[in-house]
């Protein structure tokens, strides 16, 4: 190993647990050598992406508590004081003064809502966004999402979603009949976010090393590559 790094300018670090930091410079006579016998044989190729991936490149969760409009009737119940507190705190912002106890509508609902954001998002980039209901909702069908702030783990705010939800299920009463397919409290909005903080993702270290975290810690893909 000592042998053929010297001879191909290669600085490899690897670790039990499947960690690699590499940094190659081929010769020009190995380059050469290299695609001769490219030219001359058919060889299957691996991805380097297929095998891993480099350390610090993951997404991030965003997570943020909203409310749900336009429900049919389906929201949660007037019982439920949570939402009538959050509803009543979302008609402050436009000077509507009202006390959580008048409120009694079952067109709202209290939501939690998620997203993704990837390793590399930037200011005005879309991401997908999934609502579920937190109350006692029968269904969001329907149901608009009022623009929410979306958080990650330290805090802050990421991102801002809002947007009409699509729902994959339906329950309906009916004559004392209940008839439900899938989960109606449930929901998504496809490009739902909008990315308001980008992300700047460092892969170098200290010492100027990438290091790249195999999917399955093997030594032979070290030698491959």
């Amino acid at each position: 190993m000592h042998r053929f790094m010297s001879r191909v300018g290669a600085r490899i670090l690897f670790c039990s647990f499947g960690v690699v930091a590499f940094s190659v410079s081929l010769p020009a006579h190995a380059q050469q050598s290299a695609r001769r016998a490219a030219g001359a044989a058919t060889i299957d190729t691996v991805r380097v992406k297929d095998l891993g991936k480099l350390k610090g490149w993951r997404d991030n969760a965003l997570f943020g508590t909203g409310i749900v409009t336009g429900l049919a009737g389906t929201g949660d119940s007037p019982s439920n004081r949570t939402t009538r507190q959050s509803l009543a705190n979302v008609l402050s912002q436009f000077n509507l003064t009202i006390a959580p106890e008048a409120i009694q509508s079952r067109n709202v609902a209290l939501v939690m809502v998620s997203a993704s954001l990837p390793t590399f998002a930037r200011e005005g980039d879309t991401l997908d966004v999934t609502v579920s209901s937190a109350g006692d909702a029968r269904s969001l069908v329907g149901g608009t999402l009022l623009v929410t702030s979306l958080k990650g783990a330290n805090g802050r705010v990421y991102a801002l979603a809002q947007g009409a939800l699509s729902v994959g299920g339906y329950r309906y009463d009916a004559n004392g009949n209940v008839v439900q397919k899938n989960h109606p409290t449930t929901g998504s909005i496809p490009n739902g976010a909008t990315v308001e903080v980008g992300v700047n993702a460092n892969m170098v270290d200290e010492h100027q090393n990438i290091t790249f975290v195999l999917a399955e810690p093997d030594s032979r893909p070290v030698r491959g590559m």
